[in-house]
């Protein structure tokens, strides 16, 4: 295999005859560099390159050491000369016929051939020009597939045109982010033009990729005010690479970054900025999630916080974030003193976004929050949204017990209504289907709502009575029946049709 090399890396013709001096200069592919090694790539580009490949991976092999590379790096900078010195490699001295030219020596023969000459002599009769092209653009495929391969393992320095390498492994039909990643972390981060890859990777939408170059960026610009602002917006292109991602669960994992890069003090402060105008996104993809990066990261007050969401999509963003604060269950610090700040302001507008948009947890939250909010101007919210059980449960805390019952079972009386009149006009179908009254009802979503209303409703009369149990007025606040009565009064006055 030595005598193999030492053939291919041969830079001129030599014939083979032993008359190197002939009258007659030598033509076609005869005439250019390295013309051995430029045939076999004109007759299979990709299999040379592989059967290169599998050498270079053989165990057994002994290669020269390279003239080009340093004893413990290869790592090159941008704007300094970076192609492949291949006129060494004559001059190089291979006493022992056992080690084969250096790795460094092997590429920098193709990288002269493929990407510096043209492969093929365009004066040569051994094909059309269109097959000529086409040869040449296979052979350069097949070049870049090998190079990335090879660079990737770390064995040859980085060349200046490492950019068309990733445009190629972009462009290439079954290639893999992973590819690109596994190249990204084996390069040296000054080998290669980090705008001109971020280019690459993002007109394809491989937001990995694009996130490692973006946080290498980060840590690049954090050196002063200047770069800062630089920094901020690689930030914000890593929060965009994140929630841009096609895996819900690679999504999420914004958070850990947030945490993990706010723990870094150079970049705390471009990052609260960062948060602050990514705020409404990360709360829509998990409001806990964001309520803790609210309490740990941003140190504005969270009323200027609700106060730059206000109104975003109809109201809902605020309302998340308001919700993820007000329920949340954590006893850290920075939540529970989040939770303190909240005024009866913040309650009162949390109340009129929970009757928008969760009028059925308005009951519950009114029961669990007694001392946030304004008994007169909640009941006002309550009434004026027509929310029975949330609107009873107030007039029972102002004192109006009858009041309270009454509406409570009015309004029982509405749903029961409702739900004779939905399983009656389904009354067709669910013969047909089954005679089980219960199943059908399971079976049908409409009917299951109607059912849970008038669980919800029962379930508000019934804590009215157990909280009144000694209260002895009937509806005409006159002593008589216990509160009890009217509430079966109602149920046994529920007769079929």
């Amino acid at each position: 295999r030595p005598e193999l090399f030492d053939l291919l890396l041969q830079k001129a013709y030599s014939n083979q005859r032993g008359h190197r001096g002939s009258s007659y200069p030598p033509r076609g592919i005869r005439s250019l560099s390295y013309p051995y090694m430029r045939a076999l790539a004109m007759v299979d580009a990709k299999l040379l390159f592989g059967c290169i490949s599998n050498v270079f991976d053989d165990q057994d092999a002994r290669f020269l050491p390279s003239t080009e590379l340093l004893a413990d790096s290869w790592q090159v900078e941008i704007g300094t000369d970076t192609s492949f010195d291949v006129e060494r490699i004559d001059n190089h001295s291979n006493d022992d016929k056992t080690f084969l030219p250096s790795k460094q020596s092997i590429v920098g023969c193709l990288s002269s051939i493929i990407m510096k000459d043209s492969l093929i002599d365009p004066s040569s009769q051994i094909g059309s020009r269109k097959l000529m092209t086409l040869l040449s653009i296979k052979s350069k495929h097949a070049y870049l597939d090998f190079l990335a391969t090879v660079l990737a393992k770390g064995v040859v320095r980085t060349p200046r045109y490492i950019g068309e390498v990733f445009v190629r492994l972009t462009n290439k039909k079954g290639s893999s982010e992973d590819e690109i990643l596994t190249l990204l972390h084996a390069l040296p981060r000054g080998s290669f033009e980090l705008d001109e890859i971020l280019f690459t990777v993002e007109r394809v939408e491989m937001m990995r990729a694009a996130l490692f170059l973006h946080q290498e960026a980060v840590r690049a610009n954090l050196s002063s005010e200047i770069t800062a602002r630089k920094a901020q917006h690689h930030l914000d292109k890593c929060v965009d690479c994140f929630l841009m991602d096609r895996d819900a669960q690679f999504r999420l994992g914004v958070f850990d970054f947030i945490r993990k890069t706010s723990s870094t003090g150079d970049v705390s402060g471009v990052l609260r900025d960062v948060i602050l105008k990514r705020l409404a996104e990360l709360i829509d993809l998990d409001p806990n999630q964001a309520a803790l990066l609210v309490a740990e990261v941003i140190s504005y007050d969270i009323g200027t916080i609700l106060y730059r969401l206000k109104g975003l999509k109809s109201g809902s963003i605020e309302f998340k974030l308001l919700q993820a604060v007000i329920s949340s269950n954590s006893n850290d610090d920075s939540v529970l003193q989040l939770k303190s700040n909240l005024t009866k302001e913040h309650h009162h507008s949390y109340l009129e976004l929970l009757i928008k948009f969760r009028p059925d947890q308005v009951y519950q939250y009114l029961q669990t929050h007694q001392n946030n909010y304004r008994l007169d101007e909640a009941l006002k919210q309550c009434q004026d949204c027509e929310i029975a059980d949330a609107s009873a449960y107030l007039l029972e805390r102002l004192g109006d017990i009858s009041g309270s019952l009454k509406l409570m079972l009015e309004s029982l009386d509405e749903r029961l209504r409702n739900f004779k009149l939905a399983l009656q006009s389904n009354f067709g179908s669910m013969r047909s289907r089954t005679r089980n009254v219960s199943v059908y009802i399971q079976q049908n979503e409409s009917l299951v709502k109607e059912v849970n209303r008038i669980k919800q409703i029962l379930s508000a009369v019934l804590d009215l009575c157990e909280r009144n149990k000694n209260d002895h007025l009937t509806l005409d606040n006159e002593s008589g029946p216990l509160l009890w009565f009217h509430v079966l009064d109602k149920l046994v006055g529920t007769k079929p049709q």
